[in-house]
């Protein structure tokens, strides 16, 4: 049976250790639990990796892709965006309005959740550069407000197909906490626009006269740039699909991603999304 306090006094331990902290930024080698959490009974050597497990369960770190035993801590990260070449004008815009919550915790849970399409360690405490090979995107916390952005850049069906991924993950960050008010808005000439109310006007074939821009919004085009009318109407399905291999195998990989990228394409007109996660 699990100890919730032996879990939250060995994540303190791991998180507020100075190295680890101060000095790695998030950094952790599994040898440096030998130092963290010192030898005895109640953190044996043998459960470090359990441990490990357990945070990374939660969210509150990633394995690095390419050595094992280094993770990182993304709550630990430098809280300044590295400098790379990137046009927000070029770009898709939605973001998600917490009102007055602020969402720290969801942007470094999202960097965990999605860690395996970090571009060349773009990643800072509020923020992250990723891609799925088809296009990129900038997921980051506002400045001094209670927002998360979403920059795509690509095609319209590759923005479209990668939006979708990308708020699936947030769709799952967010569903512990109902009580949360959040709002789910899209960029039109400069003005956010509410997305659920938009769908609901579509849904129900309602014009919506916009005072500040003096026209009437073409609904179903501004949808149509962010999502599918089947994902609008609730019919989008998504299927996972795992993939474990080994180093040795990593062209066979390869082929099976690009297999994976051209069938979602195929498939995301229709209704359906493939989601795959590799191991």
């Amino acid at each position: 049976m699990i100890n919730p306090q032996w879990i939250m006094d060995g994540v303190y331990a791991i998180i507020n250790d100075p190295i680890v902290k101060d000095k790695n930024k998030g950094r952790l080698h599994i040898k440096d639990l030998e130092h963290i959490l010192l030898p005895g009974k109640r953190f044996p050597k043998a459960r470090h990796v359990y441990l490990l497990d357990l945070m990374q369960k939660f969210n509150l770190c990633y394995a690095a892709l390419d050595k094992r035993d280094i993770y990182f801590i993304p709550d630990l990260f430098e809280d300044i965006e590295r400098d790379f070449e990137w046009d927000s004008n070029k770009s898709m815009h939605f973001r998600y309005n917490y009102d007055d919550f602020p969402p720290g915790a969801f942007i470094t849970r999202f960097i965990v959740e999605m860690h395996k399409d970090i571009q060349a360690d773009n990643r800072w405490r509020r923020g992250v550069h990723i891609s799925n090979g088809s296009c990129q995107a900038k997921v980051y916390q506002a400045f001094r407000r209670n927002h998360i952005h979403i920059e795509v850049m690509g095609t319209k069906m590759e923005r479209n197909k990668y939006l979708y991924a990308i708020r699936e993950t947030f769709r799952r960050l967010h569903n512990p906490f109902p009580e949360l008010q959040i709002k789910q808005e899209v960029l039109y000439k400069e003005h956010w626009l509410d997305y659920l109310q938009l769908v609901k006007l579509e849904e129900k074939n309602k014009d919506y006269y916009h005072v500040e821009l003096e026209e009437d919004l073409p609904i179903t085009d501004i949808l149509n740039g962010y999502s599918t009318p089947k994902e609008r109407k609730g019919i989008h399905k998504t299927i996972r699909i795992f993939l474990a291999s080994s180093s040795e195998l990593k062209k066979d990989r390869e082929q099976f991603e690009i297999f994976i990228n051209r069938e979602t394409n195929r498939l995301h007109e229709e209704g359906i999304f493939l989601k795959l996660e590799l191991w």
